[in-house]
This record gives structure tokens, sequence and C-alpha cells, in this order.
């Protein structure tokens, strides 16, 4: 496939394993530069070398005060961002259906 993305920049978030992992790995094959973050810095820098990402960032996807340091690491490293894959989630305790938009977290980053 053909996704016309060569050269560009993508940040993919939640990118250690599983879905987020697969969809750094198909950016990489459609020729984009992708940097991957992660909880663990180690681990995700060491995944980032064996996929062929560019950068493996450790970064928390609920630390919002880090997420304009997080851009900016990128865009000095590699280059401005132009594809942004959020595969990230926060898990709360509690119970599931105690939870609305409202009280999830999702105003806190529709701010940001």
């Amino acid at each position: 496939m053909d996704l016309g993305i060569e050269g560009r920049v993508a940040l993919v978030g939640g990118a250690s394993q599983g879905i987020g992992r697969a969809v750094a790995e198909v950016l990489i094959a459609e020729g984009a530069r992708v940097v991957i973050t992660a909880r663990e810095e180690a681990r995700t820098a060491a995944i980032a070398g064996e996929i062929g990402a560019a950068a493996g960032y450790g970064w928390d996807s609920g630390d919002l005060d880090g997420a304009t340091a997080l851009v900016a690491r990128v865009g000095e490293d590699v280059g401005e961002i132009d594809i942004l894959v959020t595969n990230t989630g926060v898990r709360r305790p509690g119970r599931t259906r105690s939870r609305s938009p409202r009280h999830s977290g999702s105003r806190r980053i529709a701010r940001w």
C-alpha cells in the first residue's frame, strides 16, 4: 500500500506493544520517520531500535504537563510532527459504570 507519507514525521503513543507497535511498524514500512512513546524510557528506546523507529521516548500519556516538552523534543530530534496517533488511555480505579466523559478526564485532555 502507498499512503503517501514517506518522509513525514509520525508520533505514536502507547507503541511499546499491541496496536500501537503495529501502527508504528506500518508507518515505518510506509517510509515515515516514526517516534514512539510508552511509559518506560529504556524499554521504549530498545523497541524503537528493534522496529526501526527514528526515536523512542518514555512518556506517560497522563502527564499532560509534559506533552509540550515531548512535542518540542520530537521537533528538535526528528522534525515537526505531521501525523499523531494517540493510542493511549488512562485507567482509573473504580466502577466503570460510574464514569462519564465529565468524570473521565476528557475535559483535561480537551484543554490541552
